[in-house]
């Protein structure tokens, strides 16, 4: 068994949205929190990198955890879909990054308290000096003042705000088609042209981003060649997988809901159902004479 030790991270993530959207996720999450070897920052954004850059396959976190492949491909969709890590497809593997890591905030803390710690030392040795140096600081700054007031009729304030350039769209087709790809263990390389276009199919019938994955972990797992080195070589084979499991689904919830009707209003489902049908005597009722010949 590894060696246990302590790292840290936030109370917060215990609450129930982070639950609600990564569930049992949140075990390979604190994993690559706890591998964080370093961090950077990329556009305001601080990043843990993952066991310095080491691409990371599939079967290996498996065995890390102990749970099958398809386990780790549902968790490492939901993270990245939630952005909770990023997720790069190596030749070799998958890089892992920690998006808003804070494990070497202790560090960082610990090096300001000792910066704070020791000016605060340095200031204190010679009072005489600060005395000084004090009342220096106050003639600069009514010069400072005077200046200010003399420049201050010259500035010109720019009211215009600042355009935002508008978030860049995640184009959901590359992202199934990298994780079908990553699924078929050739991470990095382009899918066929056919491919994108029974991706697209999928996602025009309605199908929603994380079903289509689910849909393919649920192909790959079911799939049993015929032959050595048979495999799925075409996401026109995870289509028919995925319309059938959501046709399916859909059809199953049309007929709950009518059933759900059904037991509310017991006799507006027999009242809508039966026909009214035409008299044989054309409404008449009594003694029917005897229709006479024509002439």
């Amino acid at each position: 068994m590894p060696e246990s030790y302590p790292f840290p991270t936030y109370s917060g993530l215990l609450e129930p949205e982070h639950y609600n959207k990564i569930g049992s996720a949140i075990w390979l999450f604190l994993w690559c929190v706890s591998s964080t070897t370093k961090e950077v920052e990329r556009d305001g954004v601080n990043w843990g990198i993952v066991l310095g850059n080491k691409p990371m396959k599939i079967p290996e976190l498996a065995e890390i955890f102990g749970v099958n492949e398809k386990t780790v491909r549902r968790w490492l969709g939901a993270l990245e879909q939630h952005e909770y890590i990023k997720i790069t497809r190596a030749p070799y593997g998958l890089i892992l990054s920690v998006k808003n890591s804070k494990k070497q905030i202790k560090k960082r803390m610990d090096k300001n308290v000792h910066s704070e710690t020791g000016e605060r030392t340095k200031m204190s040795d010679d009072p005489a000096k600060m005395s000084n140096l004090s009342d220096k600081n106050v003639q600069s700054n009514k010069d400072i003042l005077k200046d200010i007031s003399k420049d201050i009729k010259d500035v010109v304030v720019d009211t215009r705000e600042e355009k935002e350039e508008p978030p860049k769209k995640y184009d959901n087709v590359d992202r199934i088609a990298e994780y079908y790809m990553v699924i078929r263990g050739k991470p990095g390389q382009a899918p066929k042209v056919s491919d994108y276009q029974s991706i697209s199919a999928v996602l025009s019938a309605g199908v929603e981003v994380e079903e289509v994955l689910r849909g393919v972990d649920q192909a790959f797992a079911d799939y049993k060649p015929r032959y050595p080195g048979d495999e799925i070589s075409s996401f026109g084979y995870c289509k028919k997988v995925i319309l059938a499991n959501f046709y399916s689904n859909r059809a199953r919830e049309e007929a709950n809901n009518e059933q759900t009707k059904i037991l509310r209003y017991p006799g507006s489902a027999a009242r809508s159902q039966t026909k009214k049908r035409e008299s044989v005597t054309g409404g008449q009722v009594g003694r029917i004479g005897r229709r006479k010949p024509e002439a």
